[in-house]
């Protein structure tokens, strides 16, 4: 015994119809939804982004001013200068280079024109 033999007549053409219909529209209607989605995330992502914005702005305009610590005592001192910090061996440029000195000579200077030899 083999599979059953497919339908026929109307009910055949009715399921072929209906099927192809479902494919189509199916796929329409997936595309259009997902549209629909990718619009709508995006409407959602420049409608937080405003948000932002506006609230860092808004923000940045109502700071309350900030009249810092009142000193106590009217004789109040910032105290000593702190030490200077001691040279980064390992950084750039904190290992001098030793160079010969040259004599000082004439033509050293730049005097070893006509003029000086007179």
């Amino acid at each position: 015994q083999g599979p059953p033999p497919p339908p026929k007549g109307d009910a055949h053409r009715t399921w072929v119809a209906t099927s192809i219909l479902d494919e189509c529209l199916g796929k329409r209607f997936d595309a259009r939804r997902e549209d629909v989605r990718q619009r709508r995330l995006a409407y959602k992502f420049a409608a937080q982004l405003g948000i932002r914005t506006l609230d860092s702005l808004i923000n940045i305009h109502c700071a309350v001013h900030d009249q810092g610590d009142q000193a106590s005592d009217a004789t109040w001192d910032g105290g000593q200068e702190p030490a200077a910090v001691a040279m980064d061996t390992w950084g750039r440029g904190a290992v001098p280079i030793r160079r010969k000195a040259k004599p000082l000579t004439v033509e050293n200077l730049g005097g070893g024109s006509d003029v000086s030899r007179a």
